[in-house]
């Protein structure tokens, strides 16, 4: 193993930028879309917008339109095709094909029409995409993108008296029902998200029957469903609802209170931060901005109101988390890492490895950079083509870059934090290349990313 100290490079790379704020729910001043209950919300990264799409408006009418956020104005959208008004529909964002996936919800309409159409929306336009297959008509569904297989998975949902306990996967072009050995309660109203540190889909409670309402939590591994113990989670409560903070690896839940869940660690925490807004569930949607580091809400204090947005600052504390994933060389996939508790402090040193690596010694070479959202106009991730498929570019470099010679199986570089509070909350992203003649494409690979905000 070879360690490299490093600071001089750095100071120029966090110099660049202007200071956090503090911890705290910010709510914003200017307009907001018109209030939909129930709407649809998701984070385009490519585009670097949050986009809002439907809800109810008042009794018996929901909406069609589309709106975008961009950190500072909402903006309505007039595109050519849209779907049907409705909500209580599923959206997430497909990072490979860059584009909005919505599915299913309902008109609003007396009697209730319940749909299972597919649109998918490029910035532009909606376009509806005819599938052979698909899940039976239903509203109140979970549905996230799983970034490292490529898909849609979609559980649960409501309709007609029948609550879904199904699974269903979406991959672009069709849908495919899974059959997994174990499955989790039908319920709906559920949340599901994509943990970027562990790669894996998680679902977090809803309703199962009349007045029962979940506080289990479960992940979705591509094959089966697994039952994730956790240390003291908080109660379940109608419509609650989650995003997950990339930046900082963990899972903030929305149920009234502020919550937060380590995967890492299996543990629940009560931030006890207040919001600062009349929590209303049902008129509450959140996603996380990739490009800012903030969760982003739009919610109403009460019924068929205008919506109000707000945004999660992070706390003042340094934070580390691992984002993406590497791809496998001849000793495996390479993991970039930093031991369970170490922060970017400032004066302080953060220790980078990588494992594992061949047995031969050989090159790692640390780059760094500040964005995810896109390199060179290419939205991220980005496939490299010279390394071969599964391998991803996951930052955007900002030229700053750092080789370590190793000794095989292991490299490390001991990253000095400037004790200069000027540098305070600034954020910087990493990830490293690996020589690896031996590798299936016999050039090298690609570790995962780190997210990294100092304080």
């Amino acid at each position: 193993m070879s360690t490299l100290h490093a600071v001089g490079p750095l100071l120029a790379l966090l110099s660049c930028c202007g200071l956090a704020v503090a911890q705290s729910w910010s709510t914003f001043a200017g307009a907001s879309p018109p209030g939909g209950f129930r709407a649809g919300l998701a984070f385009d990264s490519s585009r670097g917008r949050v986009v809002v799409f439907g809800g109810a408006i008042s009794e018996f009418l929901a909406t069609d339109e589309t709106w975008e956020f961009d950190g500072n104005a909402w903006t309505r959208l007039f595109p050519t095709n849209s779907p049907s008004p409705r909500t209580a529909h599923s959206m997430a964002y497909d990072a490979w094909r860059h584009r909005l996936v919505m599915w299913g919800g309902t008109d609003f309409t007396f009697p209730t029409v319940f749909r299972n159409d597919t649109w998918e929306f490029d910035g532009t336009t909606w376009t509806q995409v005819v599938t052979a297959n698909r899940p039976a008509p239903r509203f109140g569904a979970g549905m996230a993108f799983d970034v490292r297989r490529r898909r849609m998975v979609l559980f649960g949902g409501f309709a007609s008296g029948t609550t879904f306990g199904d699974t269903w996967e979406y991959d672009g072009v069709d849908w495919l029902q899974r059959m997994p050995a174990t499955l989790p309660a039908a319920r709906s109203d559920l949340t599901m998200f994509y943990d970027t540190v562990r790669n894996v889909v998680g679902m977090w409670g809803g309703a199962i029957s009349g007045p029962t309402i979940s506080n289990d939590y479960w992940e979705w591994d591509g094959t089966d469903w697994s039952l994730m113990p956790t240390l003291n989670p908080p109660p379940g409560r109608p419509y609650q609802k989650t995003v997950f903070d990339s930046e900082r690896g963990v899972l903030l839940v929305l149920n009234g209170q502020t919550w937060e869940y380590d995967g890492r660690l299996g543990t629940w925490t009560n931030v006890q931060a207040p919001l600062p807004f009349l929590y209303n569930p049902l008129g509450t949607v959140p996603a996380f901005d990739v490009e800012r580091g903030r969760p982003v809400v739009t919610t109403q204090t009460s019924f068929f109101q205008q919506f109000l947005t707000a945004e999660f600052v992070p706390p003042s504390t340094p934070t580390w988390a691992q984002y993406g994933y590497g791809c496998a060389g001849s000793a495996g996939e390479p993991v970039l890492s930093a031991p369970l508790g170490a922060s970017p402090a400032l004066g302080s040193t953060l220790p980078l490895g990588i494992a594992p690596l061949p047995p031969n010694p050989g090159l790692a070479v640390f780059e760094f950079g500040f964005g995810l959202g896109s390199f060179q106009g290419a939205p991220l991730p980005l496939e490299i083509a010279s390394l071969g498929s599964g391998c991803e570019l996951w930052i955007e470099p900002a030229g700053v870059a750092f080789a370590v010679l190793h000794g095989g199986g292991s490299a490390s570089l001991a990253l000095q934090i400037p004790a200069l509070p000027a540098f305070a909350g600034q954020r910087f992203v990493v990830q490293a290349a690996i020589l690896d003649p031996q590798a299936g494409n016999g050039i090298g690979v690609v570790t995962n990313a780190g997210i990294a905000r100092t304080w």
